[in-house]
């Protein structure tokens, strides 16, 4: 177990380590829609103002450091990165659906959808591919933006992380010689 002292240290450097992976997964999201073109007619696609409609200033992308006890006991990781919408802007929604889009692999292009409600009843609509045709416009494997950017400094990270374990316990060693 760390002391308070030691938990600040780690922290700090970890915050400074994934700055740049912030930066990075940033620049990897495109200013313009993903989604638009020829084949989505009147501003459709992602390029309208609806929930759903593409704004790269409206997404925030934060990296998060936890300290907690779970993370402690190893129950949780220490670095968790948020990518969403700013609070009172669009563009949040947009970035998860053309983040992750197609990361099941199964698309159904025919039938119909199971029952939802809708309206104070129940309702079904018919599936005619237009998934499956989102999905091969968007190119490139699901997590485009994100993890990708992450990946590109996750050695950084973990070799500063263990950089920092590696002066605290330097640290306390010599703390206990003295001792």
């Amino acid at each position: 177990m760390f002391d308070k002292a030691h938990v600040l240290e780690i922290r700090k450097g970890l915050r400074v380590a994934v700055e740049p992976m912030r930066s990075t997964i940033q620049s990897y999201i495109p200013d313009s829609p993903p989604l638009m073109g020829k084949h989505f007619t009147r501003g459709g696609g992602m390029s309208h103002t609806g929930r759903t409609g593409w704004n790269k200033a409206g997404v925030k992308v934060s990296i998060k450091t936890s300290f907690t006890k779970r993370a402690q006991r190893n129950e949780s990781s220490l670095v968790s990165i948020v990518v969403g919408g700013r609070k009172g802007q669009r563009g949040g929604a947009a970035l998860a659906i053309a983040d992750m889009a197609g990361r099941r692999g199964k698309v159904k292009t025919g039938g119909r959808t199971k029952d939802y409600p809708y309206k104070g009843g129940t309702r079904s609509h018919a599936l005619r591919g237009q998934g499956r045709g989102m999905i091969e416009n968007l190119q490139g494997s699901p997590s485009r933006y994100v993890w990708r950017g992450a990946m590109v400094h996750m050695i950084t990270v973990q070799r500063s992380v263990m950089n920092s374990l590696d002066k605290i316990m330097k640290d306390v060693n010599q703390n206990l010689q003295v001792k």
